[in-house]
Protein backbone atom coordinates (compact mmCIF):
# COMPACT_ATOMS: atom_id res chain seq x y z
CA UNK A 1 0.00 0.00 0.00
CA UNK A 2 1.27 3.36 -0.91
CA UNK A 3 0.58 5.98 1.97
CA UNK A 4 1.12 9.88 1.75
CA UNK A 5 1.30 12.50 4.27
CA UNK A 6 0.84 16.13 3.69
CA UNK A 7 2.54 19.40 4.53
CA UNK A 8 1.54 19.16 8.09
CA UNK A 9 2.73 16.79 10.77
CA UNK A 10 1.17 13.34 10.14
CA UNK A 11 0.80 10.31 12.21
CA UNK A 12 0.78 7.31 9.63
CA UNK A 13 0.88 3.48 10.06
CA UNK A 14 0.87 0.51 7.39
CA UNK A 15 -0.49 -2.02 6.77
CA UNK A 16 0.78 -5.93 7.58
CA UNK A 17 1.97 -5.84 4.01
CA UNK A 18 4.90 -4.21 2.21
CA UNK A 19 3.98 -0.49 2.18
CA UNK A 20 5.46 2.58 0.47
CA UNK A 21 5.28 5.45 3.60
CA UNK A 22 6.07 9.33 2.31
CA UNK A 23 5.88 11.96 5.54
CA UNK A 24 6.01 14.68 2.89
CA UNK A 25 6.37 17.99 4.98
CA UNK A 26 5.68 18.57 8.47
CA UNK A 27 7.36 16.50 11.89
CA UNK A 28 5.59 13.39 11.01
CA UNK A 29 5.43 10.02 13.09
CA UNK A 30 5.44 6.87 10.28
CA UNK A 31 5.19 3.22 11.07
CA UNK A 32 5.73 0.50 9.16
CA UNK A 33 3.95 -2.37 10.96
CA UNK A 34 4.66 -5.72 9.39
CA UNK A 35 5.40 -6.38 6.33
CA UNK A 36 8.91 -5.34 4.10
CA UNK A 37 8.13 -1.32 4.33
CA UNK A 38 9.67 1.73 2.59
CA UNK A 39 9.34 4.53 4.38
CA UNK A 40 10.53 8.28 4.12
CA UNK A 41 9.97 11.45 6.25
CA UNK A 42 10.52 14.01 3.54
CA UNK A 43 11.12 17.44 5.31
CA UNK A 44 10.73 17.98 8.93
CA UNK A 45 12.01 16.04 12.03
CA UNK A 46 10.15 12.50 12.05
CA UNK A 47 9.86 9.46 13.73
CA UNK A 48 10.43 6.33 11.62
CA UNK A 49 9.75 3.20 12.58
CA UNK A 50 10.15 0.09 10.58
CA UNK A 51 8.32 -2.64 12.59
CA UNK A 52 8.71 -6.33 11.62
CA UNK A 53 10.64 -7.23 7.91
CA UNK A 54 13.49 -6.29 5.95
CA UNK A 55 12.45 -2.38 5.93
CA UNK A 56 14.21 0.64 4.34
CA UNK A 57 13.77 3.57 5.86
CA UNK A 58 15.18 7.57 4.76
CA UNK A 59 15.25 10.46 7.07
CA UNK A 60 15.86 12.66 4.16
CA UNK A 61 15.50 16.08 5.45
CA UNK A 62 15.63 17.47 9.11
CA UNK A 63 16.60 16.19 12.55
CA UNK A 64 14.92 12.05 12.09
CA UNK A 65 15.18 9.50 14.07
CA UNK A 66 15.21 6.17 12.37
CA UNK A 67 13.97 2.78 14.38
CA UNK A 68 14.12 -0.25 12.08
CA UNK A 69 12.80 -3.09 14.23
CA UNK A 70 13.11 -6.38 13.37
CA UNK A 71 14.73 -7.38 10.33
CA UNK A 72 17.35 -7.13 8.06
CA UNK A 73 17.01 -3.21 7.43
CA UNK A 74 18.46 -0.46 5.35
CA UNK A 75 18.24 3.17 7.60
CA UNK A 76 19.67 6.07 5.90
CA UNK A 77 19.56 9.55 7.59
CA UNK A 78 20.33 11.65 5.19
CA UNK A 79 20.46 15.09 5.72
CA UNK A 80 20.41 16.97 9.19
CA UNK A 81 21.50 15.59 12.97
CA UNK A 82 19.96 12.25 13.10
CA UNK A 83 19.24 9.15 15.39
CA UNK A 84 19.47 5.89 13.65
CA UNK A 85 18.73 1.82 15.71
CA UNK A 86 18.91 -0.86 13.96
CA UNK A 87 17.19 -3.47 16.35
CA UNK A 88 17.01 -6.86 15.82
CA UNK A 89 18.65 -8.21 12.24
CA UNK A 90 21.73 -7.45 10.40
CA UNK A 91 21.59 -3.87 9.26
CA UNK A 92 22.83 -1.21 7.26
CA UNK A 93 23.41 2.40 8.49
CA UNK A 94 23.93 5.34 6.86
CA UNK A 95 24.25 8.83 8.85
CA UNK A 96 24.22 11.03 5.89
CA UNK A 97 25.25 14.66 6.36
CA UNK A 98 25.09 16.12 9.90
CA UNK A 99 25.80 14.77 12.85
CA UNK A 100 24.41 11.52 13.60
CA UNK A 101 24.37 9.00 16.06
CA UNK A 102 24.08 5.36 14.83
CA UNK A 103 23.45 1.84 17.39
CA UNK A 104 22.89 -1.12 15.23
CA UNK A 105 21.37 -2.98 17.57
CA UNK A 106 21.53 -7.00 17.76
CA UNK A 107 22.78 -8.52 14.84
CA UNK A 108 26.18 -8.42 12.38
CA UNK A 109 25.81 -4.63 11.31
CA UNK A 110 27.38 -1.74 9.16
CA UNK A 111 27.57 1.27 10.27
CA UNK A 112 28.43 3.83 8.03
CA UNK A 113 28.60 7.83 9.66
CA UNK A 114 28.49 9.52 6.57
CA UNK A 115 29.64 13.16 6.47
CA UNK A 116 29.81 15.46 10.10
CA UNK A 117 30.88 14.77 13.65
CA UNK A 118 29.01 11.51 14.36
CA UNK A 119 28.84 8.41 17.11
CA UNK A 120 28.61 4.99 15.57
CA UNK A 121 27.91 2.33 18.96
CA UNK A 122 29.15 -0.80 18.60
CA UNK A 123 26.34 -3.32 20.13
CA UNK A 124 26.18 -7.09 20.58
CA UNK A 125 26.84 -8.94 16.61
CA UNK A 126 30.47 -8.55 14.45
CA UNK A 127 29.89 -5.15 13.25
CA UNK A 128 31.38 -2.89 11.06
CA UNK A 129 31.86 0.87 12.03
CA UNK A 130 33.35 3.35 9.18
CA UNK A 131 33.07 6.67 10.50
CA UNK A 132 33.51 8.43 7.45
CA UNK A 133 34.34 12.17 6.77
CA UNK A 134 34.55 14.14 10.49
CA UNK A 135 35.86 13.51 13.32
CA UNK A 136 33.97 10.16 14.83
CA UNK A 137 33.15 8.50 18.09
CA UNK A 138 33.01 4.69 18.08
CA UNK A 139 31.40 4.50 21.44
CA UNK A 140 31.11 1.39 23.52
CA UNK A 141 30.44 3.29 26.70
CA UNK A 142 27.06 1.24 26.93
CA UNK A 143 28.40 -2.15 27.07
CA UNK A 144 28.30 -4.50 29.84
CA UNK A 145 31.79 -6.32 28.85
CA UNK A 146 35.65 -4.99 28.23
CA UNK A 147 36.64 -4.07 25.10
CA UNK A 148 39.82 -5.05 23.83
CA UNK A 149 41.24 -2.48 20.89
CA UNK A 150 43.75 -3.70 18.79
CA UNK A 151 46.24 -1.99 16.09
CA UNK A 152 44.58 -3.34 13.04
CA UNK A 153 41.22 -1.54 14.14
CA UNK A 154 39.80 -4.93 15.35
CA UNK A 155 37.65 -4.19 18.43
CA UNK A 156 36.86 -7.42 20.56
CA UNK A 157 33.83 -7.41 22.36
CA UNK A 158 34.70 -10.50 24.55
CA UNK A 159 30.84 -12.71 24.05
CA UNK A 160 29.15 -9.56 22.22
CA UNK A 161 31.17 -10.33 19.33
CA UNK A 162 34.20 -8.43 17.12
CA UNK A 163 33.68 -5.25 15.15
CA UNK A 164 35.81 -3.59 12.89
CA UNK A 165 36.52 -0.07 13.24
CA UNK A 166 37.14 2.69 10.33
CA UNK A 167 37.89 6.26 9.92
CA UNK A 168 37.55 6.32 13.69
CA UNK A 169 38.89 8.96 15.83
CA UNK A 170 38.16 8.20 19.17
CA UNK A 171 36.97 5.02 20.88
CA UNK A 172 35.37 5.13 24.40
CA UNK A 173 35.10 1.99 26.56
CA UNK A 174 32.52 0.96 29.01
CA UNK A 175 33.10 2.92 32.59
CA UNK A 176 34.62 0.56 35.17
CA UNK A 177 35.96 -2.08 33.07
CA UNK A 178 39.43 -3.66 31.99
CA UNK A 179 39.35 -2.13 28.79
CA UNK A 180 42.69 -2.67 26.84
CA UNK A 181 45.00 -1.67 23.97
CA UNK A 182 46.36 -4.37 22.33
CA UNK A 183 49.54 -3.93 19.52
CA UNK A 184 50.84 -7.52 19.89
CA UNK A 185 49.10 -8.92 16.75
CA UNK A 186 48.21 -6.53 13.38
CA UNK A 187 51.71 -4.45 13.38
CA UNK A 188 54.16 -4.23 10.58
CA UNK A 189 57.73 -4.50 11.83
CA UNK A 190 58.08 -0.85 12.41
CA UNK A 191 54.62 -0.10 13.95
CA UNK A 192 55.16 1.02 17.42
CA UNK A 193 53.26 2.65 20.31
CA UNK A 194 52.99 6.09 22.25
CA UNK A 195 49.96 5.57 24.57
CA UNK A 196 48.90 8.02 27.17
CA UNK A 197 46.04 6.95 29.35
CA UNK A 198 46.29 9.75 31.64
CA UNK A 199 45.89 12.11 28.55
CA UNK A 200 43.39 9.50 27.13
CA UNK A 201 45.61 9.76 24.03
CA UNK A 202 46.88 6.55 21.37
CA UNK A 203 49.77 7.27 18.80
CA UNK A 204 49.82 4.64 16.35
CA UNK A 205 53.81 5.50 15.05
CA UNK A 206 55.36 4.73 11.54
CA UNK A 207 52.39 3.29 9.74
CA UNK A 208 53.54 2.03 6.46
CA UNK A 209 51.86 4.43 4.04
CA UNK A 210 50.16 6.86 6.26
CA UNK A 211 52.94 7.87 9.17
CA UNK A 212 51.96 8.70 12.80
CA UNK A 213 48.28 8.55 13.40
CA UNK A 214 46.17 9.35 16.60
CA UNK A 215 43.09 8.40 18.31
CA UNK A 216 41.40 9.78 21.71
CA UNK A 217 41.16 6.56 23.85
CA UNK A 218 38.57 6.42 26.63
CA UNK A 219 38.13 4.69 29.74
CA UNK A 220 41.20 2.06 29.27
CA UNK A 221 43.03 1.04 31.79
CA UNK A 222 45.46 -1.88 30.18
CA UNK A 223 48.04 -1.99 27.50
CA UNK A 224 50.28 -4.19 25.42
CA UNK A 225 52.82 -3.09 23.11
CA UNK A 226 54.43 -4.10 20.19
CA UNK A 227 57.48 -5.32 19.34
CA UNK A 228 59.04 -2.50 18.81
CA UNK A 229 60.16 0.62 20.87
CA UNK A 230 56.93 1.76 22.50
CA UNK A 231 56.23 4.73 25.14
CA UNK A 232 53.35 3.47 27.46
CA UNK A 233 51.84 5.92 30.64
CA UNK A 234 48.76 4.60 32.79
CA UNK A 235 46.55 6.74 34.73
CA UNK A 236 44.89 6.26 38.35
CA UNK A 237 43.42 3.25 37.60
CA UNK A 238 45.06 -0.15 38.25
CA UNK A 239 46.73 -0.73 35.05
CA UNK A 240 48.45 -4.01 33.47
CA UNK A 241 50.74 -2.38 30.62
CA UNK A 242 53.27 -4.85 29.12
CA UNK A 243 55.88 -3.70 26.60
CA UNK A 244 55.99 -6.50 24.38
CA UNK A 245 60.03 -6.73 22.57
CA UNK A 246 61.59 -3.43 21.87
CA UNK A 247 63.15 -0.76 24.57
CA UNK A 248 59.99 0.43 25.87
CA UNK A 249 59.50 3.30 27.96
CA UNK A 250 56.54 3.26 31.11
CA UNK A 251 55.31 6.01 32.83
CA UNK A 252 54.91 5.18 36.63
CA UNK A 253 51.56 6.52 37.94
CA UNK A 254 48.80 6.59 41.03
CA UNK A 255 47.26 3.24 40.78
CA UNK A 256 48.16 -0.09 41.95
CA UNK A 257 49.96 -0.79 38.84
CA UNK A 258 51.21 -4.30 36.97
CA UNK A 259 54.44 -3.20 34.67
CA UNK A 260 55.78 -5.69 32.23
CA UNK A 261 59.12 -4.81 30.34
CA UNK A 262 58.31 -8.71 28.93
CA UNK A 263 60.74 -10.28 26.95
CA UNK A 264 63.68 -8.44 24.84
CA UNK A 265 64.58 -4.70 25.19
CA UNK A 266 66.00 -2.35 27.90
CA UNK A 267 62.90 -1.38 29.55
CA UNK A 268 62.51 1.71 31.54
CA UNK A 269 59.51 2.63 34.73
CA UNK A 270 60.01 6.80 35.10
CA UNK A 271 58.37 7.67 38.12
CA UNK A 272 59.51 11.39 37.30
CA UNK A 273 55.87 12.89 37.40
CA UNK A 274 54.79 11.37 40.57
CA UNK A 275 55.58 13.91 42.98
CA UNK A 276 56.21 11.46 45.60
CA UNK A 277 59.42 9.06 46.84
CA UNK A 278 59.21 5.65 46.25
CA UNK A 279 60.62 2.64 48.09
CA UNK A 280 61.76 -0.10 45.70
CA UNK A 281 61.74 -3.68 47.36
CA UNK A 282 64.84 -6.83 45.91
CA UNK A 283 61.13 -8.41 44.22
CA UNK A 284 60.17 -5.88 41.73
CA UNK A 285 57.73 -3.73 44.00
CA UNK A 286 57.52 -0.42 44.15
CA UNK A 287 55.51 1.66 46.81
CA UNK A 288 54.55 5.03 46.33
CA UNK A 289 54.49 7.36 49.01
CA UNK A 290 51.21 9.63 49.35
CA UNK A 291 48.64 6.73 48.97
CA UNK A 292 49.37 6.35 45.44
CA UNK A 293 49.45 2.23 45.08
CA UNK A 294 52.17 -0.08 44.87
CA UNK A 295 53.82 -1.69 41.54
CA UNK A 296 54.91 -4.91 40.76
CA UNK A 297 57.62 -4.52 38.08
CA UNK A 298 58.41 -7.13 36.22
CA UNK A 299 61.77 -7.56 33.66
CA UNK A 300 62.55 -3.87 34.14
CA UNK A 301 65.89 -2.71 33.72
CA UNK A 302 65.88 1.06 34.62
CA UNK A 303 63.73 2.63 37.23
CA UNK A 304 63.93 6.52 38.09
CA UNK A 305 62.44 8.05 41.21
CA UNK A 306 61.29 11.60 41.23
CA UNK A 307 64.28 14.04 41.57
CA UNK A 308 64.37 15.39 44.77
CA UNK A 309 62.41 13.27 46.53
CA UNK A 310 64.20 10.60 49.25
CA UNK A 311 63.60 7.50 46.95
CA UNK A 312 64.71 4.42 48.74
CA UNK A 313 65.98 0.78 47.81
CA UNK A 314 65.35 -1.52 50.84
CA UNK A 315 66.35 -5.28 50.50
CA UNK A 316 65.48 -5.77 54.05
CA UNK A 317 63.10 -7.98 53.29
CA UNK A 318 64.56 -10.11 51.43
CA UNK A 319 65.49 -13.56 52.68
CA UNK A 320 68.87 -15.83 52.79
CA UNK A 321 70.93 -16.15 51.01
CA UNK A 322 70.14 -12.60 49.07
CA UNK A 323 72.84 -9.68 49.43
CA UNK A 324 72.78 -5.95 47.11
CA UNK A 325 75.61 -4.76 46.03
CA UNK A 326 74.72 -0.72 45.15
CA UNK A 327 76.25 2.07 43.64
CA UNK A 328 73.93 4.95 43.62
CA UNK A 329 76.91 7.59 42.20
CA UNK A 330 76.95 4.90 39.34
CA UNK A 331 73.32 4.20 39.11
CA UNK A 332 73.64 0.68 39.62
CA UNK A 333 72.01 -2.13 41.70
CA UNK A 334 72.94 -5.85 41.58
CA UNK A 335 70.95 -8.49 43.65
CA UNK A 336 72.62 -11.18 44.64
CA UNK A 337 71.93 -15.48 44.94
CA UNK A 338 68.53 -14.81 43.94
CA UNK A 339 66.58 -18.78 44.69
CA UNK A 340 66.33 -20.08 40.70
CA UNK A 341 67.45 -17.13 39.08
CA UNK A 342 70.92 -15.92 40.24
CA UNK A 343 71.87 -12.62 39.67
CA UNK A 344 70.00 -9.62 38.61
CA UNK A 345 71.14 -5.95 37.83
CA UNK A 346 68.73 -2.78 37.54
CA UNK A 347 69.75 0.80 36.89
CA UNK A 348 68.39 2.37 39.62
CA UNK A 349 68.25 7.01 38.72
CA UNK A 350 67.46 9.81 41.69
CA UNK A 351 67.41 7.08 44.66
CA UNK A 352 69.14 8.78 48.23
CA UNK A 353 68.61 5.66 49.90
CA UNK A 354 69.46 2.57 51.04
CA UNK A 355 68.60 -0.59 53.28
CA UNK A 356 70.71 -3.74 52.63
CA UNK A 357 69.86 -7.21 53.75
CA UNK A 358 70.73 -9.38 56.66
CA UNK A 359 73.65 -10.96 54.21
CA UNK A 360 76.99 -9.45 52.95
CA UNK A 361 75.95 -5.98 50.94
CA UNK A 362 77.99 -3.65 49.85
CA UNK A 363 76.05 -0.32 49.63
CA UNK A 364 77.81 3.02 48.21
CA UNK A 365 76.19 6.24 48.10
CA UNK A 366 76.49 9.28 45.47
CA UNK A 367 76.33 13.27 46.29
CA UNK A 368 73.11 13.30 47.76
CA UNK A 369 72.93 12.96 51.95
CA UNK A 370 72.44 9.39 51.80
CA UNK A 371 70.86 7.35 54.53
CA UNK A 372 72.42 3.73 54.63
CA UNK A 373 71.20 0.96 56.75
CA UNK A 374 73.11 -2.26 56.07
CA UNK A 375 70.85 -3.73 58.26
CA UNK A 376 73.19 -7.07 59.29
CA UNK A 377 76.27 -9.33 57.66
CA UNK A 378 79.42 -8.48 56.77
CA UNK A 379 78.82 -5.16 54.88
CA UNK A 380 80.90 -2.57 53.69
CA UNK A 381 79.16 0.59 53.27
CA UNK A 382 80.86 4.00 51.37
CA UNK A 383 78.47 7.33 51.89
CA UNK A 384 80.43 9.38 49.41
CA UNK A 385 79.54 13.03 49.24
CA UNK A 386 77.33 14.81 51.03
CA UNK A 387 76.12 14.27 54.74
CA UNK A 388 75.31 11.00 55.19
CA UNK A 389 74.08 8.83 57.77
CA UNK A 390 75.10 5.66 58.86
CA UNK A 391 72.22 3.13 60.58
CA UNK A 392 73.82 0.89 63.01
CA UNK A 393 70.65 0.26 65.18
CA UNK A 394 66.96 2.14 65.73
CA UNK A 395 63.94 1.59 67.72
CA UNK A 396 65.71 -0.84 70.56
CA UNK A 397 67.11 -2.86 67.58
CA UNK A 398 70.93 -2.95 67.20
CA UNK A 399 72.31 -4.31 63.74
CA UNK A 400 75.50 -6.45 63.72
CA UNK A 401 74.91 -7.32 66.97
CA UNK A 402 76.20 -11.24 66.64
CA UNK A 403 79.55 -11.84 68.92
CA UNK A 404 83.23 -11.45 67.11
CA UNK A 405 83.67 -9.89 63.62
CA UNK A 406 81.00 -12.20 61.78
CA UNK A 407 78.86 -9.30 62.03
CA UNK A 408 80.11 -6.45 61.52
CA UNK A 409 79.70 -3.19 59.17
CA UNK A 410 82.99 -1.56 57.62
CA UNK A 411 82.05 2.35 57.20
CA UNK A 412 84.89 3.47 54.43
CA UNK A 413 84.63 7.26 54.38
CA UNK A 414 83.47 8.62 57.28
CA UNK A 415 83.96 12.56 57.37
CA UNK A 416 83.41 13.58 61.09
CA UNK A 417 81.56 17.04 61.33
CA UNK A 418 79.32 15.93 58.33
CA UNK A 419 78.66 12.19 58.61
CA UNK A 420 76.42 10.76 61.07
CA UNK A 421 76.67 7.22 62.96
CA UNK A 422 72.88 6.36 64.14
CA UNK A 423 72.54 4.00 66.88
CA UNK A 424 69.97 2.82 69.48
CA UNK A 425 70.02 3.55 73.04
CA UNK A 426 72.30 5.68 74.48
CA UNK A 427 76.20 6.88 74.20
CA UNK A 428 76.91 4.61 77.36
CA UNK A 429 75.48 1.32 75.91
CA UNK A 430 79.04 1.65 73.88
CA UNK A 431 82.64 1.06 73.78
CA UNK A 432 85.26 2.23 71.73
CA UNK A 433 88.85 1.66 70.42
CA UNK A 434 90.89 1.73 67.57
CA UNK A 435 93.77 -0.10 65.55
CA UNK A 436 96.10 1.98 63.67
CA UNK A 437 93.97 4.38 62.19
CA UNK A 438 90.66 2.57 61.85
CA UNK A 439 88.45 3.17 64.62
CA UNK A 440 85.80 0.65 66.31
CA UNK A 441 82.42 0.66 67.76
CA UNK A 442 81.58 -2.23 69.87
CA UNK A 443 78.40 -2.93 71.66
CA UNK A 444 79.71 -3.11 75.56
CA UNK A 445 79.27 -5.41 78.30
CA UNK A 446 78.31 -2.88 80.93
CA UNK A 447 81.97 -1.92 82.37
CA UNK A 448 82.28 1.11 80.27
CA UNK A 449 85.55 0.53 78.39
CA UNK A 450 85.99 -2.18 75.27
CA UNK A 451 86.94 -6.06 76.66
CA UNK A 452 86.95 -9.48 74.71
CA UNK A 453 83.75 -9.87 75.43
CA UNK A 454 82.20 -6.53 73.67
CA UNK A 455 80.77 -7.48 70.44
CA UNK A 456 81.85 -5.43 67.75
CA UNK A 457 79.49 -3.92 65.42
CA UNK A 458 81.42 -1.59 63.13
CA UNK A 459 84.59 -0.44 61.71
CA UNK A 460 85.39 3.17 60.92
CA UNK A 461 88.21 4.59 59.01
CA UNK A 462 88.40 7.99 60.34
CA UNK A 463 88.31 9.22 63.78
CA UNK A 464 85.10 10.22 65.07
CA UNK A 465 83.51 12.75 68.05
CA UNK A 466 81.49 10.60 70.23
CA UNK A 467 79.84 13.64 71.42
CA UNK A 468 78.76 15.02 67.86
CA UNK A 469 78.94 12.18 65.27
CA UNK A 470 76.41 10.34 67.07
CA UNK A 471 72.81 10.09 66.69
CA UNK A 472 70.44 8.21 68.58
CA UNK A 473 66.89 6.51 67.53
Amino acid sequence: MIINGGPKSDNLIGTNGADFIFGKGGNDTLKGGKGNDSIEGGQGNDFLEGGKGRDILKGDQGNDTLDGGEGDDLLEGGQGNDLLEGGKGDDILRGGEGKDTLDGGKGNDTLDGGKGKDVLKGSQGNDVLDGGKGDDTADYSHLSEAITLEAVGVVKKGSLGTDQILNIETIVGASGKANTIDGSTGTSGVTSFDVDLSQDRLTVQNIPGLGDVTFTVKNFVNVTGTSQDDRIIGNAEDNILIGGGGNDFFGGSAGNDIINGDNGGDDTVDYTGLGQAITLLPTGIVEKDGGLGTDELVRVETIIGDAGFSNTIDASSAGSPVSINVDLSAQSLQVNNIPGVGSLNRTVVNFVNVTGTAQNDKITGNAEDNIINGVDGQDILTGGAGKDIFVLGENGNVFYSDAGFGDIVSIEDFVSGEDKIQLTGSLSEYSFFNLGSTNFIALDNGDGVFSGIDDIIASVNASFNTTSDFIFA
